[in-house]
């Protein structure tokens, strides 16, 4: 996996740890739960959505795409086989009908966004809250950017399926302090194969 990809960035959050949060949706995840709410993030990669009730039939996308992978007579406009994911269908679509799912921020920048709604995390009690699909499986760039939050004492929560990998985990992000929101853990750890543990 290359860079971590995030898929939404939703501020004003209150269903995502306490107070007022900003939830970061990154892609990637090792399930694929049928109750899912965020299937977009199941892949790591860049995806186009097509968003049926918004198309006008225009026919933009059609002309804009190099790899001739678009067409009007597609039930989502899209030949996925063919589809090079170069965004220039979603950029030219005039009613957004089709949108890049997926984008790479640096941890500095990302951290910097974070950190414009800082007002609101201080009189709510609330932070920043990282969700997805599944955070941890990005647990160096998760890392980078907790550190620059945590620096500036920003509350930071993880959301989790809990599979994840026990020992790196501890290693790299349990020493800065943060919540865990999960429903089940399934954790593994080299030094405990096979055995399951929570982590709060």
């Amino acid at each position: 996996m290359s860079k971590p990809l995030i898929f939404d960035i939703h501020g004003f959050s209150l269903d995502d740890g306490p107070g007022i949060r900003t939830t970061v949706f990154l892609k990637g995840c090792p399930l694929s739960c049928i109750w899912c709410h965020n299937p977009e993030s199941w892949s790591p990669k860049v995806q186009i959505a097509f968003y049926p009730e918004l198309c006008i039939g225009c026919g933009e996308c059609v002309t804009a795409c190099p790899a001739e992978a678009t067409a009007m007579s597609l039930r989502d406009r899209i030949n996925r086989e063919r589809c090079t994911c170069c965004g220039n269908c979603a950029a030219i679509c005039p009613p957004t009908a089709l949108k890049i799912v997926g984008n790479y921020y640096p941890p500095d920048e990302l951290a910097e966004r974070l950190l414009k709604n800082r007002s609101f995390y201080q009189t709510s009690g609330g932070g920043v809250t990282f969700s997805g699909g599944e955070p941890t499986l990005h647990v160096s760039y998760l890392e980078d950017v907790m550190r620059y939050l945590k620096a500036e004492g920003i509350h930071i929560v993880v959301q989790t399926s809990g599979m994840f990998d026990l020992d790196i985990f501890i290693s790299n992000l349990l020493p800065l302090k943060f919540l865990v929101l999960s429903l089940k853990f399934q954790v593994f750890s080299k030094k405990f194969p096979g055995k399951n543990a929570l982590i709060l």
